[in-house]
């Protein structure tokens, strides 16, 4: 149906719109932004139950609802019927409904008002069931959160300083956050950064050494207004204390987006091709040289570390694993053990010893290292090929996704290597809360990184495995000859 000059004029001037599968935190949103003379309604307590209620619908489900509770205020939610997959939406007061509606027709602008079936104009809005909702306890926490135990680092508002040369945003610095999760409740340390926003973008701490390395990205702005970018390694024990930051000397500079890895008493920072060395950082050692450099594969720039059972580390770099051994005098001896021809790039785990399970293109890949091939594959299911795989704990290891909430996905899964045993966390288990990033804290319980949030669940997988509808059936492997 093709909307008329009178409609396409309204749309565009009263009303606003929402995407078909957007969340009901966006659709409120909009609604505020557009209709702020209605904002405290959308602030009584039982509209926010109502939007924590929903949250994990889709706008066919709320969007009736949302009607509803309007309704408990005297106010009508309309859509005004257009030729698109959006919902094009309109409040009005009840009391002078009518007189809009006829106004509407007359201009052949055609409406539907929402309310949900079998309710009365007045009445609450019926709310969903959560009997499968997980209990959990949440932390705030302003900015993008890197979720990593025992310090994770966020990073918030940005210092903004006009415009640079181009006209392009110019920024000194950003506000950031070392939050300690040794204990619940978390404990934040702030700081300011006088560096790009991305200031530190990787860090790893060693918890046998308790120390933290990190690749600073410092900027300066001459009196042009250009900026000057210069990358430091810094070592610290306390990481929240900017003082306490120790420099580390390189023979070049590295790149912004190097990772640094803690092996043992020594750091391995990797990027693209490159590998560097800090041998020694534990006792002191605060110079750091490139030890090994491969041919360039464009399809995988992202390296990782995997600990085998036996406490063996390994290094996937460049499509390349690498065992990190040890010659008599204690230097780093890299030694190449296999290509790699599907890349890791969502992490890696070893759950027996000479094997490593990863996951790339939507599937589970193991590798047998002596054999020094893939030996098995499993396609995954609701799952997108961005999952991401870590170690849960010494048996259960973890795949999970972020980005858009899909009600035909799952925001986590957890496989049991010996028995091959699976289960899912879906989409409402933790309301509106998807999975950014998980791990079990040292005293039993998970920590989960969703929007601007750390969330707490106590005994998570003995939940799941009491309800039957979260266990999946074991999926057949694909056994490679």
């Amino acid at each position: 149906m093709k909307t008329n000059n009178a409609s396409e004029t309204f749309i565009e001037e009263q009303c606003t719109w929402i995407d078909w599968k957007e969340e009901i935190d966006d659709a409120v949103f909009s609604l505020k932004e557009k209709f702020p003379h209605y904002l405290s309604v959308f602030e009584d307590p039982n509209f926010v139950t109502l939007i924590e209620n929903y949250n994990a619908e889709m706008p066919e489900d709320y969007v009736p609802a949302l009607g509803q509770e309007l309704s408990c205020h005297n106010i009508v939610l309309y859509e005004i019927e257009e030729d698109s997959d959006r919902y094009c939406l309109y409040m009005h007061a009840k009391d002078s409904s009518e007189e809009f509606e006829k106004t509407a027709k007359s201009q052949k602008i055609k409406l539907i008002r929402y309310l949900q079936t079998r309710k009365k104009w007045g009445d609450p809005a019926k709310r969903i069931s959560l009997a499968g909702q997980i209990p959990f306890e949440k932390y705030a926490v302003k900015g993008g959160i890197d979720l990593s135990f025992p310090f994770s680092l966020t990073k918030g508002k940005w210092i903004d300083i006009g415009m640079d040369e181009r006209g392009n945003g110019l920024y000194i610095g950003a506000h950031y956050s070392f939050v300690d999760l040794r204990q619940w409740k978390p404990m934040e340390h702030h700081f300011v950064l006088e560096y790009s926003p991305s200031g530190i973008h990787y860090y790893d701490y060693s918890e046998t050494h308790q120390l933290c390395c990190a690749v600073f990205n410092d900027i300066r702005i001459d009196e042009t207004n250009t900026r000057h970018i210069k990358n430091h390694i810094r070592i610290s024990a306390t990481p929240y204390d900017l003082t306490s930051w120790e420099e580390v000397s390189c023979d070049e500079e590295i790149d912004t987006l190097s990772k640094p890895f803690w092996v043992g008493e020594h750091v391995i920072l990797c990027y693209k091709n490159k590998i560097w060395a800090i041998p020694h950082a534990a006792k002191g050692a605060r110079i750091c040289r490139l030890i090994k450099q491969t041919p360039l594969q464009l399809k995988d720039y992202y390296p990782s570390r995997i600990h085998m059972p036996h406490g063996e580390t390994y290094l996937s770099v460049n499509s390349v694993l690498f065992k990190v051994a040890h010659n008599p005098q204690n230097t780093i001896v890299l030694e190449e053990i296999m290509r790699i021809q599907d890349p890791i790039h969502q992490g890696a785990v070893s759950f027996e010893e000479g094997r490593i399970i990863y996951v790339s293109g939507g599937k589970l890949i193991e590798l047998d290292l002596k054999l020094k091939k893939v030996i098995r594959t499993l396609n995954l299911t609701r799952m997108d090929r961005g999952a991401t795989i870590k170690k849960y704990n010494h048996e259960w290891l973890v795949i999970y996704r972020w980005g858009y909430t899909n009600k035909e996905l799952d925001i986590a899964q957890f496989w049991h290597y010996k028995t091959n045993t699976w289960l899912k966390l879906s989409l409402g288990n933790l309301g509106k809360y998807g999975v950014r990033n998980i791990l079990m804290h040292p005293d039993g319980y998970a920590l989960i990184e969703s929007d601007e949030c750390i969330l707490k669940v106590d005994r998570l997988l003995e939940t799941l495995q009491a309800n039957k509808k979260n266990h999946l059936m074991s999926p057949e492997w694909d056994q490679q000859e």
